[in-house]
């Protein structure tokens, strides 16, 4: 990548995402320059309550799609919120393909009948839940980082 000369400093950009402080995922690239609207797809079940913190969508890449990443958060304990997903992820158009405890999160890996697929991570931090919902099309699974 060739970086652009600001004012007499060499940029090199980067969009970091956080993950509530549990880890983090770089993307690097033109595609990470163009944010557009996110939000989670019609079928997705968004947890009853929670409030939306973020929301970005980018292109990582001409082959995939919209990547978007959405955070809610709600007071309700993660266990409520993990047994809230297992079940209801399982009664639309998605799956849940792996889970997985990393630190104090916990990581499902997601897809849809559709050919969505993505990365849901719920993590308690002190009096509330983070939710965060990481998902692209078709493809997009190898260019969504795994939250760590």
């Amino acid at each position: 990548m060739t970086p652009w000369i600001i004012g007499g400093v060499s940029c090199l950009v980067l969009l970091v995402l956080a993950c509530g402080g549990a880890g983090y995922a770089v993307y690097r690239g033109v595609g990470a320059l163009n944010p557009v609207a996110a939000s989670p797809p019609a079928d997705f079940p968004v947890y009853p309550g929670a409030r939306q913190q973020s929301a970005i969508g980018f292109h990582p890449n001409d082959q995939v799609g919209t990547i978007s990443t959405i955070q809610w958060v709600t007071v309700d304990p993660a266990d409520t919120v993990l047994a809230y997903y297992r079940t209801n992820l399982a009664r639309g158009a998605w799956r849940i393909t792996d889970e997985r405890k990393t630190g104090i999160a916990t990581r499902l890996t997601i897809e849809s009948t559709r050919g969505d697929a993505g990365y849901l991570q719920v993590q308690g931090i002190l009096n509330q839940t983070q939710i965060q919902l990481s998902i692209g099309g078709r493809g997009a699974l190898g260019s969504i980082p795994t939250p760590t």
